[in-house]
């Protein structure tokens, strides 16, 4: 596209110019033979003018000094070979004129010597002719002045003579002038308005790795070698320059400044972190952005470090157009000159305010609980241990709530988490004074009182005190779902004095078996650390970790307790774990399972019995003596409230075989502590499966007339802490056992006297209707080898010992 300011022709102008010149060369030309006309007409008619009087000049004596007439016809006679002289008057010494020479013989009247003083002796041009003035000597002596008119020419005169060959020559010279700059034109403009045509279409094509092509030698070919070299030059700064505009415009701010520190350019990604506009950058300083969090001395290091290294990459504060200030990873290097010095600055930088609140709350959640937002254990420790170095006395205060599991499995998780945040919300608004509180597993809090008397028996007082804060603290129902729930607590205490120091790790240590003390009793329990404490609490971490490794080694194996009717023979068994351990040989599960039920193992053991019982049935029907045997197995709540506990029971049929009408699960009343509907429903779902079930220790726990009216049981077990004392006099339990044998009637289940331990029990039970027993009167538990054996002898020999 052609520029509108370009609008001139060079090759017009040059032919304009070189006609011009050679118009003038030509007009010099004639100027100057003008000039040489004229000079050497002066010239010429300077040497007649002298040559008349040097011819004369004795003529001119002999009229001037012996006024001989004679002479004056011989002077007109020898002046008349003169063509170019005109006029001719001879003055004496007085200035009057004596003789007087006129070429047409014309008669004028000579001028006196005084009139002709302008005449000049090189000759005056005056009209068309040259005057002169010259001495009129003879041998040396002036004897008078000869004032001589000679022919000339006019420069006009010249002209006017000249006119027609002039215009003709003009003309001529025009045309060859023309011609001739046409030719130049064509010669030197061409390669260049081919060149500017090249570079029009280079421009509008923007294609700048073409290059022109030529076969001069001369400068035009040196300038077209130049023009390619600087294309590409120019390619290749294009190709950098879209390479940088690529690399500019990325996600980490960057901006340029002048060796004065002036921003001349930002990319995007600096206006969107720092909020300026590029308007509102260039021409500031860098210093717009400072936090004020970095003083002179940074800034002094920093400059000297690019000062010296060309380099600086550092954190830096800085403070965007909100007036926010945020983090950033900053580059600076400097573009340098030769001379290496500073032409301009480049910074880039990485807004890390995302990287530095991930780090936040990565250090957060590594000292805190994620769910209630309490300290953890790593904080709790690293406190007492700056606290405890101190020798300040202090309390640390470990509780876990009772049963929470129970909840946590009847209601589920969330209703667990809910309650473990209002426990964190109870322990921030009613325990401010607390140094710190700490969320230390699912269920056990801590609290750590740093603030405390330094006499032992007053910090026990004050920690009593704390405790029973706590037990405050849980004492009202936490409303979850709109529905109040209730929850207890037990208190572990641990105390920290000058006189008795201890390390973080022990602190924490002592409370937790503290707390492990208190668990042992009955409902809300606080408990000080002691070595008993300790003691358990070693002998928990143990069992349970030898309780893992009975799992593994299969160490478990189940006795059979036999269940008979008033005729005295086996209509069924009641399934007991038993552990062999190598080293201690048979453990009672009275010493195993509450460390299984606490540590949550009792889940894994369940489904073993569950397993191994649903085996043992199967293998018993192979038998006549075991054929119809029903078999009892023991549910705990736990287990019970499984999710796939209805699976884990039709699982274990099916890989059996077993007949489900002879499996009888055995359920504790503390299951109906809780949500009855949830139960009631999980029973139903057993009952579909054909599994009878049994309430076990009936008349210890939560049983009813309206929740037996709503269970779909088949059996009730009496307790035998009814059993043991109904025949002491001072004793309730007769009514009891007989009540219980009533309601069983009733409502048409199942009544079997458990702990018949003697003949005594066993007579009074069958006078008043008792049909079902179990106890250690008949057969303790029993491997299921000798339970075949005893099924074989008293089925088919009933014993005497009934009556």
């Amino acid at each position: 596209m052609k520029d509108p300011r370009f609008k001139g022709s060079i090759r017009r102008r040059l032919i304009v110019m070189i006609m011009l010149l050679v118009s003038i060369t030509g007009l010099s030309g004639y100027c100057s033979f003008l000039y040489w006309f004229m000079s050497n007409q002066q010239q010429h008619a300077v040497s007649q003018a002298e040559t008349v009087a040097l011819v004369l000049s004795q003529d001119f004596a002999r009229l001037l000094l012996l006024n001989d007439v004679t002479v004056a016809a011989d002077i007109s006679a020898k002046l008349v070979s003169f063509p170019t002289l005109k006029s001719m008057v001879l003055y004496n010494h007085d200035g009057k004129p004596v003789h007087q020479y006129q070429h047409n013989a014309e008669r004028i009247i000579p001028a006196d010597l005084a009139d002709q003083s302008a005449a000049l002796a090189k000759g005056e041009l005056r009209d068309d002719r040259l005057h002169f003035m010259l001495p009129a000597s003879y041998q040396g002596s002036i004897f008078g002045q000869v004032y001589i008119q000679l022919q000339a020419t006019r420069i006009l005169q010249i002209i006017q003579r000249d006119a027609p060959a002039l215009v003709v020559i003009g003309l001529l010279m025009m045309l060859a002038s023309y011609i001739l700059a046409a030719t130049v034109e064509k010669r030197f403009s061409g390669p260049i308005l081919r060149l500017v045509s090249f570079l029009e279409r280079i421009s509008d094509s923007n294609q700048l790795q073409q290059c022109i092509v030529t076969r001069e030698n001369n400068e035009f070919g040196k300038l077209y070698l130049e023009v390619n070299t600087m294309l590409e030059r120019l390619d290749q700064s294009q190709k950098a320059l879209q390479l940088a505009a690529i690399a500019f415009d990325t996600p980490s701010g960057m901006f340029i400044t002048d060796a004065n520190n002036r921003i001349l350019q930002v990319n995007r990604a600096f206006t969107e972190i720092t909020g300026f506009t590029a308007d509102e950058c260039i021409g500031n300083t860098p210093a717009m952005l400072k936090s004020g969090r970095q003083d002179l001395t940074f800034y002094e290091a920093m400059w000297q470090q690019i000062k010296t290294r060309h380099y600086w990459a550092g954190e830096i504060w800085n403070k965007r157009k909100n007036g926010k200030i945020y983090p950033e990873y900053l580059t600076i290097q400097p573009v340098l000159n030769d001379n290496q010095e500073p032409l301009n600055y480049v910074a880039a930088f990485i807004d890390l305010s995302r990287q530095k609140s991930a780090e936040d709350k990565l250090e957060y959640f590594t000292l805190h609980d994620p769910l209630t937002g309490l300290a953890n254990r790593k904080l709790l420790t690293e406190t007492l241990e700056q606290q405890l170095k101190t020798n300040a006395a202090g309390a640390l205060l470990c509780f876990d709530l009772n049963n929470f599991k129970l909840v946590n499995d009847s209601f589920g998780q969330e209703t667990g988490d809910h309650l473990l945040l209002q426990i964190a919300h109870r322990m921030r608004n009613k325990l401010k004074d607390a140094d710190l509180m700490v969320r230390l597993s699912a269920d056990e809090f801590a609290l750590w009182f740093n603030q405390l008397s330094d006499q032992p028996q007053s910090v026990a007082l004050e920690a009593e005190g704390l405790a029973e804060r706590v037990m405050d603290l849980m004492a009202s129902p936490f409303i979850i779902n709109n529905q109040p729930l209730s929850c207890s607590a037990s208190v572990g205490i641990a105390i920290a004095t000058s006189s008795d120091p201890v390390s973080a790790t022990q602190l924490v240590q002592q409370a937790d078996s503290a707390l492990h003390q208190a668990k042992q009793g009955d409902g809300s329990q606080t408990a000080f650390y002691d070595a008993k404490a300790a003691t358990i609490a070693r002998e928990y971490i143990q069992l349970h970790t030898a309780l893992l490794q009975a799992l593994k080694n299969h160490e478990f194996c189940l006795y059979y307790q036999p269940q008979t009717n008033a005729q005295g023979r086996v209509i069924g068994a009641e399934a007991l774990i038993r552990w062999i351990n190598p080293e201690k040989g048979l453990i009672s599960p009275l010493h195993f399972i509450p460390t299984a039920e606490r540590s949550g193992l009792i889940l894994a053991i369940g489904e073993w019995v569950l397993q191994t019982a649903c085996m043992t049935l199967r293998s018993w029907q192979e038998s006549a003596s075991t054929r119809g045997i029903s078999l009892s197995v023991n549910v705990s709540t736990r287990q019970f409230y499984q999710e796939d506990f209805i699976d884990q029971v039709k699982q274990a049929l099916q890989l059996s075989g077993a007949n489900p009408r002879q499996l009888k699960l055995e359920l504790t009343e503390s299951l109906l502590a809780d949500d009855l509907s949830r139960v009631v429903e999980t029973m139903k779902a057993l009952t579909s499966l054909n599994v009878q079930l049994s309430l076990d220790d009936f008349g210890t726990g939560y049983s009813s007339l309206q929740y037996l009216q709503r269970l779909p049981l088949d059996q009730i077990k009496v307790d035998q802490s009814f059993i043991k004392d109904m025949l002491n006099s001072h004793s309730k339990n007769e009514a009891i056992v007989r009540t219980v044998l009533s309601l069983g009637e009733a409502f048409g289940f199942e009544v079997m006297a458990e702990g018949v331990e003697t003949l005594e029990q066993l007579k009074f039970l069958q006078q008043i209707g008792y049909r079902q027993f179990q106890g250690y009167y008949f057969c303790r538990p029993i491997p299921q080898g000798q339970f075949l054996d005893y099924c074989i002898q008293y089925n088919y020999n009933p014993p005497d010992r009934m009556h």
